[in-house]
């Protein structure tokens, strides 16, 4: 399965609509061979829309302004 990014000139758009961002992290590394996370993206954002490239997310769930999107 070929892994797409997001292309240089996206990256820059984006970057110009987003502000604040900040990451909060939790691993739980006690399974033998595989961890759990739990990753917190906060930000402040311009445009009504924009995405998170997550690779390799087994489980994903979202929560956007308090309420869980499917």
């Amino acid at each position: 399965m070929e892994v797409v990014s997001l292309t240089l000139d996206e990256a820059r758009t984006r970057a110009g609509v987003l502000s604040s961002v900040s990451y909060s992290l939790d691993l739980d590394l006690t399974g033998p061979e595989t961890f759990r996370s739990h990753t917190r993206v906060r930000f402040r954002s311009t445009v009504a829309e924009t995405f998170l490239d997550l690779k390799g997310a087994l489980a994903v769930s979202l929560v956007v302004n308090g309420e869980a999107v499917e």
